[in-house]
């Protein structure tokens, strides 16, 4: 997602070039969104959050730093720490992409190198009229930012447990051995996004603890939210059990297709054994065998060997054994 700037009031929205960081910091009737993304220039956001008076070190931490860490109030605002997540189900693949916020009273500063699916509703939204985006504060947009990536998590967990529902089908249809590899890829990216999930709402619980009277007004936003991320972390915990009971049933199915082969080789041995052991018998090189020297010997035995045979095989047929 390439890098973008909004200015925009409940009557219009405008794409700047430039960046003041006194927009941010003084509300003048028109609110921020600056989004720094794959083609910004370090020292480009560097100045501009020098000037908004962030610490050397939270700048720092933004450029650096690849993990999330608690929420920082500054001054004027919050600097917050995340991670935005994206499911793939043609190639079961969960990818995490680092989300830097930094919300001020004259808008927000989002910044992330790779591309952000949730916040594409939201700039879509922004330009319509009369949205509910515009209408509002910055504390809204953030609320915004922050339930679209609620609602990414939510989504890529549904995608999760569809891609877990195809797989016990396919297990029930036809065994197949690969499959395990998919469970096991899967179990990483739900601990991985489990991970992600308790540090946001670690990020939400430490807001509603911040000691300032500019977040007041945020609270009731940032419930809706909380609330999501609770019911996100069931659905997690009920698909690690699932992907736990896709595996005891994969173990069991290859005990399964296991105990068929043992049994399948195991009633070819019965039939086999007493014909080898009549093969062996007169294979035998001692001179004083009777039946070697008779006539018909040979025929005689193969008849042997067949009803051995026949019989051992409409035996296990009777029982239905194979």
């Amino acid at each position: 997602m390439k890098s973008f700037n909004y200015s925009y009031n409940h009557e219009n929205c405008t794409k700047d070039q430039t960046l003041n960081a006194q927009l941010f910091s003084t509300p003048v009737g028109e609110n921020q969104w600056a989004h720094f993304g794959s083609d910004y220039k370090t020292d480009d956001l560097r100045e501009l959050l020098s000037e908004l008076g962030l610490h050397e070190l939270w700048i720092t931490n933004i450029f650096e730093s690849e993990n999330t860490i608690a929420p920082i109030e500054l001054e004027s605002g919050i600097l917050l720490f995340l991670r935005n997540v994206s499911y793939s189900s043609s190639n079961l693949e969960l990818s995490t992409n680092l989300l830097n916020i930094i919300w001020l009273p004259g808008g927000i500063i989002t910044v992330s190198k790779d591309h952000i699916n949730s916040f594409d509703p939201i700039y879509q939204r922004l330009k319509q009229a009369n949205s509910g985006i515009r209408t509002h504060g910055s504390e809204f947009l953030l609320y915004k930012v922050l339930d679209s990536m609620s609602s990414q998590y939510l989504k890529t967990a549904n995608l999760m447990e569809d891609e877990l529902e195809e797989i016990e089908l396919q297990m029930m249809n036809e065994f197949n051995p690969n499959i395990l590899d998919g469970l096991h890829q899967m179990s990483k990216d739900l601990v991985n996004i489990r991970k992600c999930t308790k540090r946001f709402n670690e990020t939400i619980d430490a807001l509603f603890e911040l000691e300032s009277s500019q977040i007041d007004g945020l609270n009731h936003y940032f419930e809706d939210v909380h609330q999501r991320i609770l019911n996100l972390e069931v659905k997690l915990r009920s698909l690690k059990d699932q992907i736990a009971n896709l595996l005891q049933l994969n173990l069991n199915l290859m005990g399964m297709r296991t105990n068929e082969v043992m049994s399948f080789l195991t009633i070819v041995s019965s039939i086999f054994i007493p014909i080898s052991f009549l093969a062996g018998l007169y294979g035998m090189n001692f001179v004083n065998m009777p039946e070697l020297q008779s006539k018909n010997g040979y025929y005689y035995l193969l008849t042997v060997m067949a009803s051995i045979f026949i019989i051992s095989l409409s035996y296990f047929k009777k029982k239905k054994w194979i």
